[in-house]
């Protein structure tokens, strides 16, 4: 991986290609292994972990293939980076917001809002 590569904002993007695709390998290759989830919207910790990230998502790619986030803005400060999000699934559609801590070329921790 190119410096490049490993720019928050990169980082980021390769992690949606890898939503968008399904690709649970790649998608999980973007996390720390000490990475974790959270659900602001429910105050809840989704993973704790990149064991925890991928049976979380394992389990949504599994059960709404047809799941997609068309990324509506994106702004980065600093090691972080938010993008207002346009998630598609099963006919229905929904914006997010959702946050990126990236260090080191790997997300560090991700919270997903939602009205």
């Amino acid at each position: 991986m190119t410096a490049e590569d490993s720019t928050p904002k990169a980082v980021v993007q390769r992690q949606v290609e890898a939503y968008n695709q399904g690709d649970i390998d790649e998608f999980v290759t973007c996390y720390d292994e000490q990475a974790s989830v959270v659900d602001l919207a429910q105050n809840e910790i989704l993973a704790e972990d990149s064991t925890e990230i991928r049976a979380h998502f394992v389990e949504l790619f599994d059960t709404v293939p047809d799941l997609q986030c068309e990324v509506r803005d994106k702004f980065q400060v600093g090691e972080y980076v938010a993008l207002h999000e346009h998630v598609t699934a099963m006919g229905e559609s929904r914006d997010a917001l959702a946050v990126y801590q990236v260090q080191n070329g790997l997300i560090q921790g991700l919270w997903l809002g939602e009205p």
